[in-house]
C-alpha cells in the first residue's frame, strides 16, 4: 500500500463510522470537449489513518447448500507492468477516466478502449487462462504542485475497423508501438532538456512525435488493406498536443 506523509490512507465513507473502507481518493469526474477526463483534486479531509481503523467485516451466515470453499487464481503480481489510469467500465473510450492509477493481471488488452471482442482476442497472465480483468487501484502521491509537460495524442485503437484476424498479430505491435512513442515523448518532457527555448519542446519533441505516428499509422492500414478494405483518414490521428499534467514521479 501507498503512503502518504508516512501514513497508509483510507477513504472515509461515512462521518463518525466506518461501515466500509475502500482505497483510493474522492474525486468529481467529468469529460472535456477534446475527450480526456477531469476531475477535483482529492480532499485530505476524506482520509483516514488505516492503522487506526477497527476491522469491522462480518463473515455472512452460511444459507442451505451454500459453498464453504474457496478457489485461487494465480495471474501473477504485475511482473508485466500493466499500468494505466482508465476505467474502461465506467469511462469507455475516456483516457485517464480512472482519476487514479490502475495495476492489471488476467488479461492482456485492458485499457480505455478495451471490449468483448479485443478482451476475448487477448492473452492472460492466469496460469489456467482465465481472461477476466483484475485491476486495483494505485494511490499517487504528489509532493508538490509542480507541473510536468505531457502530450496529448488521439486515439488510434477505437477508431478503427474491425481487424482481419490475418492482420491482428502487425496491428496490436504498432499499436504498442504508439504507445511507447508516447511515453518516450512524456519521459523527454519530463527532463525539461531546453528551458530557455519555449519551442524547444514543440519543436524537438511533438513535431517529431507526429512524423513517427504517421508512419506507424500508415503500417497499420496496410495491415489491415491486404486483408480488407484499406481504412482511409488515420493520418489526422496523428498529430498530438502540448499539454501539462501533474508529476507522478511516485506513483507506485
Amino acid at each position: 500500500m501507498s503512503l502518504y506523509k508516512g501514513q497508509p490512507l483510507v477513504l472515509k465513507v461515512a462521518a463518525g463510522a466506518l461501515g466500509l473502507v475502500a482505497v483510493g481518493a474522492l474525486v468529481v469526474a467529468a469529460t472535456s470537449s477534446d475527450g480526456s477526463a477531469l476531475a477535483d483534486g482529492a480532499d485530505k479531509s476524506f482520509f483516514v489513518d488505516i492503522t487506526k481503523v477497527k476491522p469491522n467485516v462480518k463473515k455472512p451466515r452460511p444459507e442451505n447448500d451454500a459453498t464453504t470453499g474457496t478457489f485461487t487464481v494465480d495471474c501473477g503480481r504485475n511482473e508485466n507492468k500493466h499500468f494505466n489510469p482508465d476505467n474502461f467500465i465506467a469511462q469507455p473510450g475516456v483516457r485517464n477516466g480512472a482519476q487514479h492509477l490502475h495495476d492489471y493481471v488476467g488479461n492482456l488488452d485492458t485499457d480505455a478502449d478495451s471490449n468483448n471482442k479485443s478482451l476475448e482476442a487477448a492473452g492472460t497472465t492466469c496460469k489456467n487462462g482465465d481472461k477476466s480483468a483484475y485491476f486495483w487501484p494505485v494511490i499517487r502521491i504528489d509532493d508538490d504542485d509542480d507541473q510536468t509537460k505531457t502530450v496529448s495524442c488521439p486515439d488510434v485503437k477505437s477508431k478503427l475497423p474491425d481487424v482481419p484476424s490475418q492482420a491482428k498479430a502487425e496491428v496490436d505491435r504498432n499499436l504498442q508501438l504508439l504507445k511507447t512513442q508516447i511515453d518516450e515523448a512524456d519521459k523527454r518532457l519530463a527532463k525539461n532538456e531546453n528551458p530557455r527555448d519555449k519551442n524547444f519542446n514543440q519543436n524537438a519533441i511533438v513535431g517529431p512525435l507526429k512524423d513517427k505516428r504517421v508512419a506507424t499509422i500508415d503500417r497499420i492500414a496496410i495491415a489491415i488493406g491486404r486483408n480488407a478494405q484499406k481504412p482511409q483518414g488515420l493520418e489526422k490521428l496523428a498529430p498530438c498536443q502540448l499539454g501539462e499534467g501533474k508529476a507522478n514521479e511516485n506513483e507506485l
